[in-house]
């Protein structure tokens, strides 16, 4: 009976023994759970605080204004009046998106460029470049009006402000906004109706036209894109790219291959130009009030109104006269295939009414009223105050490509808009664009000085 008394005894041990293992093990696959989604919660936490604290700690919306490859940096401006100038170091791992979300090379990003940079400050390490969202573009600009006072640029009849942070680069630099040329091809930036850049994408030089003596008052041609009379020293502000010129007065002239650099002036000499040349364009005369007799002369020769003229490109002089209406007298230009003009005689003070110009497809509409005197009917109005520009001492001036003297300079102020152009040996030439009021309030200028060549 005592064995089989310990024998239970036993039994009861190794059965508790074996009920104390089965929770112990059960205890450690618990905590073996637990552990590991305690692990997974740390290892997300840690990734979370890589990504945003050691992969990037800053970000910005910047400019960009410089590459270096050989150093692997980019220049970045900051938008707005606050932005700051500093510099990101990119590497072969530094994420670069344009705005359709699709990677690209850092070879693909462009002065002017606005976009969402992520980097590491301190070590300025460049993790990612992203094109921003909130960012516009127009990427071909070739028309457009400017406001130096408002600091407004209208565009296609929107209006956008511009202020002083606003980036302006042309080749190799930063430029003054007055220093855009109206032949220049622009790219702009923005957000909403602020204009953060302005890149001149094709920009313009200077051809000076030499030995003009007998062609004064004849037609040049730069490519189909500009064409004007031809005056003394004259200077002519064309975009940049190669074409040819012609050049021609009284049925005499020729023709040249010309390359426009930007920023640089070529020069063409017109003496060798006395070839047989002629291109003409027809003249529709309409004189007013209907059915008044008059008699019209062109150049001294009388002319029959009631059909087309044909006059060869240049300038012509125009003499009306008609009994009792003052005798009327306009230097005319012709320099399109087809002009229409309007005189009208019945203008009772005898004085020049307003004139437009406006030319499709190589047609020019003209409207002037009776005037006692020669007029250019491509010259601005002219009012009875002055011009003064002052500085740079010393630089040539040419206004609309004529010169009109050197600084110090006080001349009559023309109303309208213009291009001034500054010259002056041993310094780069600049061109300024302005635009004075039809009032008789005098203007003084003083313009920065210019850059010396390298």
């Amino acid at each position: 009976m005592k064995q089989k008394h310990k024998y239970n005894i036993t039994h009861s041990l190794n059965l508790f023994v074996l009920v104390i293992c089965l929770l112990m093990t059960a205890g450690c696959v618990k905590r073996d759970k637990s552990d590991k989604i305690n692990n997974e919660k740390l290892t997300t936490e840690a990734e979370t605080t890589t990504e945003a604290n050691v992969r990037y700690n800053t970000q910005d919306t910047v400019i960009l204004t410089a590459i270096d490859t050989e150093k692997s940096q980019l220049s970045v401006r900051g938008v707005g009046n606050k932005g700051k100038v500093y510099i990101l170091n990119y590497t072969g791992g530094t994420s670069i998106k344009n705005k359709y979300g699709s990677e690209i090379l850092i070879s693909q990003l462009e002065i002017g460029d606005i976009f969402d940079v992520y980097y590491m400050a301190g070590t300025q390490k460049l993790i990612a470049i992203e094109a921003s969202s909130d960012i516009w573009e127009n990427d071909y600009v070739t028309a457009w009006d400017l406001d130096y006072d408002l600091k407004l640029m209208t565009i296609g009849g929107e209006k956008y402000q511009y202020d002083d942070a606003t980036y302006i680069y042309s080749g190799k630099k930063a430029i003054d906004i007055r220093s855009i040329s109206g032949v220049d091809t622009l790219i702009v930036r923005g957000k909403e109706k602020q204009i953060y850049s302005i890149v001149v994408k094709t920009g313009h030089g200077y051809i000076k036209l030499t030995d003009t003596a007998n062609m004064i008052g004849g037609m040049v041609d730069v490519g189909g894109k500009i064409m004007t009379v031809i005056t003394e020293d004259m200077v002519i502000v064309a975009p940049e790219g190669e074409y040819t010129l012609w050049a021609a007065k009284d049925g005499k002239g020729g023709t040249t291959t010309v390359k426009v650099n930007r920023d640089d002036e070529v020069t063409v000499s017109l003496s060798g130009f006395q070839g047989q040349i002629e291109k003409n364009g027809a003249l529709k005369l309409t004189v007013l009030p209907a059915g008044v007799s008059c008699n019209v002369f062109i150049d001294g020769r009388e002319s029959d109104i009631s059909d087309i003229v044909d006059l060869s490109y240049g300038t012509h002089k125009l003499y009306i006269t008609s009994d009792g209406y003052t005798d009327y007298t306009e230097t005319i230009t012709i320099s399109s295939i087809y002009t229409n003009k309007t005189v009208d005689l019945s203008n009772p003070e005898g004085t020049t009414g307003s004139s437009s110009a406006e030319t499709t497809e190589g047609s020019t509409e003209q409207t002037t009223t009776n005037s006692s005197a020669e007029t250019d009917t491509t010259a601005s109005k002219t009012g009875n105050n002055q011009l003064t520009i002052s500085k740079p001492e010393g630089a040539s001036v040419y206004i609309d490509g004529v010169f009109k003297g050197t600084i110090p300079l006080t001349i009559t102020k023309e109303s309208g808009e213009h291009t001034i152009l500054l010259r002056q040996t041993g310094y780069k030439s600049v061109v300024y664009n302005v635009e004075f009021s039809d009032d008789e309030s005098d203007v003084n200028i003083s313009l920065p000085e210019m850059e010396e060549n390298e």
